[in-house]
Order: structure tokens, then C-alpha cells, then sequence
């Protein structure tokens, strides 16, 4: 049932903004991820050697300092990441470590934000085309001289002669 309401979501306009955002974004949003994932290792490798001397339980080796950061990121959930830094570097590098959990939502909402905003200017472009479209298609259809002057007047070429607007 899930499955068929997610179909059903092709036909819906919001859902396929939602979709075309991101698949337009993706590129982006991927570059994100990386630089997150990337400064999360090299945070943590900081980390590592900066508590290793005085915590050696904790943070015994770069994996351990690395998934103690991904549980802060997640806020600590299931157990593991219990214990802080405890020199001054150490919590320095854990609040860099807390302010780039924060980025991870914010930098790719953002993008996404970017990405309605384009599709919505994408689709009133459209718009704009096909009413520019039926204007022009509107002047030129026109069955008496009098209705052609008219439309002249109309799209703001009533100083041009006949044989030129042709």
C-alpha cells in the first residue's frame, strides 16, 4: 500500500517539484556530503591525537574518535559516544565536530531551498512562454484589416508597415 500511495505521487505537482529539485541539485548535494564526511575524518584524526595521551580507553584509535563524531552528529543515540574530551583542544575540536552536525542539515536544506526556487522560476517562465505564445498566435489571426491594425496596436507595432511585419 505504501508503494501504490508513492505512485500515486506522480500525478501530484508538489511531488514532482520536490523530486526535480533534488535531482537537479544532486550534484551539489553530494558535494556537500563529501566535504562533511571528509572534515568529519580529518576533525576526528585530530581528535585522536589530541585525547589519545590522556583517554586511551575512549579514544583508542582514529575509528574510535571518528565514530564517537558521527554519534554526536546523530546526538548520541544507542549508546555509544558516552564519554567527552576532556582537554581544552579536545572540546574545542568537539564543538567544531557539533557545529559540522549542524551544517549537515543546514548546508543541504539550503541547497534544496535553491532547488524549489529554481523550479518554481522554471515553471512561471513556462508560463509566461506559452501566454507570450498565445498573444502572438492571437495577432496573427485575423480575418479583416481593421482587426489588423488592431492587433499592431496591440503587441506595440503600429508604426511598421505591412510587408515589413510579414
Amino acid at each position: 500500500r505504501l508503494f501504490r500511495l508513492m505512485k500515486f505521487g506522480r500525478y501530484m505537482k508538489s511531488q514532482n517539484l520536490v523530486v526535480n529539485a533534488i535531482k537537479n541539485k544532486g550534484k551539489e548535494l553530494i558535494l556537500s556530503m563529501q566535504v562533511v564526511v571528509f572534515l568529519t575524518v580529518i576533525l576526528s584524526a585530530i581528535l585522536y591525537h589530541i585525547e589519545n595521551s590522556v583517554q586511551p580507553d575512549n579514544f583508542g584509535d582514529i575509528i574510535d574518535a571518528f565514530v564517537w563524531s558521527l554519534s554526536k552528529f546523530i546526538g548520541g543515540v544507542g549508546g555509544y559516544g558516552d564519554f567527552e574530551p576532556i582537554t581544552f583542544w579536545g572540546q574545542v575540536m568537539a564543538t567544531i565536530v557539533g557545529l559540522l552536525g549542524i551544517a549537515l542539515f543546514a548546508v543541504p536544506a539550503g541547497i534544496i531551498g535553491a532547488g524549489f526556487v529554481e523550479e518554481i522560476e522554471t515553471i512561471k517562465s513556462d508560463e509566461d512562454l506559452v501566454e507570450k505564445n498565445k498573444l502572438l498566435l492571437s495577432v496573427f489571426n485575423f480575418e479583416h484589416m481593421a482587426r489588423a491594425k488592431q492587433s499592431k496596436k496591440k503587441i506595440g507595432l503600429e508604426n511598421i508597415r505591412r510587408r515589413k511585419r510579414k
